[in-house]
């Protein structure tokens, strides 16, 4: 496992103070953290934020990786442009920034309609993957003219 955390070993430059209880199990447990992710702590958290979840989206262009999403609520903006099309969600916008530079995504809806997702950017239709995480079931996004499969996901 490999975490991207937006703050330092220490815990500095996080939203609050500290390493957060996930991040800290997570590199207890062995996971590989990569900290300050989002660049140095001169920069502001908004722009680390977004920083880190492009690298995140970057490593798994990389890898050949899927990004899957456990979403709780809708985005409250439109899509903006650029490689982290802000949105008012960072999840929302890191699964956007996903689709932009090709990574397959999946999302999980935790008390959403699947009906109710956004479209995201380039075009394309979200559609059962097969698959549950969780107990909910994942939706992934095909591109427009694209048959995607997320690899490991479904027939």
């Amino acid at each position: 496992m490999v975490a991207f955390a937006v703050g330092s070993f220490a815990g500095a430059g996080f939203p609050a103070p500290g390493v957060p209880p996930a991040v800290a199990a997570a590199a207890a447990a062995g996971a590989s953290v990569r900290w300050l992710a989002g660049g140095g702590l001169a920069l502001p958290l908004v722009a680390r934020l977004a920083r880190r979840s492009l690298a995140l989206v970057r490593w798994l262009s990389a890898r050949r990786g899927v990004l899957v999403c456990a979403a709780s609520s809708l985005p409250s903006a439109r899509f903006g442009p650029g490689p982290f099309p802000s949105c008012g969600s960072g999840s929302w916008a890191s699964v956007a920034a996903a689709v932009l530079a090709g990574v397959p995504v999946a999302v999980a809806p935790f008390g959403l309609a699947p009906s109710a997702f956004p479209a995201l950017p380039g075009g394309g239709s979200w559609a059962p993957a097969g698959v549950a995480l969780a107990g909910a079931s994942l939706w992934s996004w095909s591109p427009a003219g694209v048959a995607l499969r997320l690899p490991g996901f479904g027939p």
